[in-house]
């Protein structure tokens, strides 16, 4: 079983989400790939043995329940290669809680870092494809709607997900957690 870990900032982009729809259709782009909310990814997704999903879950949704909301400033629509993305500014909560995470799921349960772990920046994806120019094409459409992303995110839900194969697409999200 595979676990992923991000944090919702899908409420406070809903306009956003509607272009980028639109986008999609105008573009006559089916993209499967996306089913989770907008989020800021904490982890790679990892693998575990399904007796231990349900103590990891938990474990995590204690941790996030501790904490306090917190802020993130955006930093810009991107577009990276394959990807289309809102960057966000480095940020010491997120970069703390990241640890933190890193650092129970290894101890507790020998979860190693994954080489994306160490120098991941912190976003939220709007589009991908292998096509590179199908992605600077999306990109040229929807840095228009720059205006549609706050300069500033409060943040105070936690999502955690499941895959049984750990394939782009077939995760699900099985735990929302708020913050205190």
């Amino acid at each position: 079983m595979y676990i992923w870990i991000g944090i919702d900032v899908s409420q406070k982009l809903k306009e956003l989400k509607r272009k980028v729809e639109e986008v999609y259709k105008e573009m006559n782009y089916n993209n499967t790939i996306i089913n989770l909310p907008y989020h800021i990814s904490l982890k790679i997704s990892f693998e575990v043995s399904s007796n231990k999903v349900d103590d990891i879950i938990n474990d995590l949704a204690d941790y996030f329940s501790s904490l306090k909301p917190f802020s993130i400033e955006t930093k810009a629509i991107e577009n990276e290669e394959v990807i289309c993305w809102i960057r966000f500014k480095e940020n010491s909560e997120i970069l703390r809680i990241k640890k933190e995470v890193n650092d129970l799921l290894n101890s507790k349960y020998q979860v190693p870092l994954h080489e994306y772990d160490l120098d991941f920046i912190f976003h939220t994806t709007l589009f991908m494809d292998l096509d590179k120019d199908k992605v600077s094409m999306f990109y040229e459409k929807i840095k228009k709607e720059a205006s549609l992303v706050p300069l500033k995110l409060e943040l105070r839900r936690f999502l955690i997900g499941t895959s049984t194969n750990g394939e782009p697409g077939t995760y699900e999200i099985v735990r929302e957690i708020s913050t205190r």
